[in-house]
């Protein structure tokens, strides 16, 4: 017999418990999956804050309203501070560097990388061809 105020369950209890927490959280058509990871080196991500929060750890899943942003190839952090540490992960989008600081919410979503969109780099040999046929 069980002792006074321990609760035993069945599995139909249980099942329709969570089935009532999967309902209740409202997910929106626009929300998107981010993670809350550790960036890996030569590996290029996008950013957000997540603004929803499902489950409870381990198996929390976050998920964000905001679109994510391509921030680049992901170089390396820097911690600092004692009682609160700050973080800073440094990025490089095609040769601009970009920092980013840590906050409670930021989570990273792993892409392709992008290249620059353009045509081949022009050499001096041919604009100055192209300014002499412009003053014939």
């Amino acid at each position: 017999m069980p002792r006074k105020g321990n609760k035993t369950f069945s599995k139909e209890v249980l099942t329709s418990q969570v089935q009532s927490l999967n309902n209740n959280t409202q997910i929106g058509l626009y929300d998107k999956e981010v993670f809350r990871i550790t960036p890996t080196i030569n590996k290029c991500y996008e950013y957000a804050n997540y603004t929803k929060k499902i489950g409870k750890y381990p198996t929390e899943r976050f998920f964000s309203s905001y679109d994510p942003v391509y921030i680049g190839k992901y170089e390396g952090m820097q911690r600092w501070g004692g009682g609160e540490p700050y973080t800073r992960f440094y990025f490089n989008d095609n040769g601009i560097q970009k920092t980013l600081l840590a906050s409670d919410t930021l989570s990273f979503v792993e892409v392709p990388c992008q290249t620059v969109q353009g045509g081949k780099r022009k050499t001096r040999k041919q604009s100055k061809k192209r300014r002499q046929t412009r003053k014939k």
